[in-house]
């Protein structure tokens, strides 16, 4: 009774250990070492031998009896066609193909671009150089309208200058700031150990810099 009992623990412990003779397998089962589940990207070949790696770009996929995949799902930014995926284009992360054959984006990335709803194809438009999000103009332009902040990061931000809508560096050492109305950056939040600088007699230069 007691080498049953410690047969069938061997067995049980055997049957949920990760496999590392079993190529990407991440559970085996008995007998032998068979794999009993694949990850994400990966398919069980036929003779439970190993994992095989789906198509580029695709999160689920099928197995022929001669192990060749075939894609079912892709992951973000990829399309399904005929068992492939395909790239939607830069900053798309979701299309679709239109009845001419057309690659049409559906949602672009939600910082760094804007989408051009006027185009057939509905493309995604960076915006300019540290800008965080941005709108399109009617001459095809790009107007920034928020930039990239890094608050609690520890790294130098940037801040939309109100009268050409750049985005400009703020002061040394300080992660967020904001234009004070005559283009200058003041500073709204400093590096961990860092103060923002008060003038005291000069309040105009007060938050220009972090100490």
């Amino acid at each position: 009774l007691m080498i049953a009992v410690a047969l069938v623990a061997i067995m049980t412990y055997v049957s949920a250990q990760t496999c590392t003779d079993v190529l990407n397998c991440n559970t085996c089962s008995n007998p032998g070492a068979l794999c009993k589940n694949c990850p994400t990207s990966t398919i069980l070949s036929n003779d439970r031998t190993k994992c095989l790696a789906c198509p580029d770009g695709c999160t689920e996929c099928t197995a022929n009896d001669q192990d060749v995949t075939t894609c079912t799902k892709c992951a973000s930014t990829y399309y399904l066609k005929a068992g492939a995926c395909n790239a939607c284009g830069t900053g798309c992360i979701e299309c679709h193909e239109d009845s001419t054959t057309a690659v049409v984006c559906d949602k672009c990335q939600a910082t760094g671009y804007t989408q051009d709803m006027n185009s057939a194809t509905q493309p995604c438009v960076a915006c300019p150089s540290n800008c965080k999000t941005c709108s399109l103009q009617t001459d095809g332009s790009t107007r920034c309208s928020a930039c990239f902040d890094y608050k609690g990061l520890g790294q130098r931000g940037y801040y939309l200058k109100k009268s050409d809508f750049t985005c400009k560096s703020c002061p040394s050492n300080c992660e967020k700031c904001t234009d004070d109305g005559n283009g200058v950056g003041i500073c709204n939040s400093c590096y961990a150990n860092y103060v923002i600088f008060v003038d005291t007699a000069d309040s105009t230069k007060s938050g220009t810099k972090c100490l």
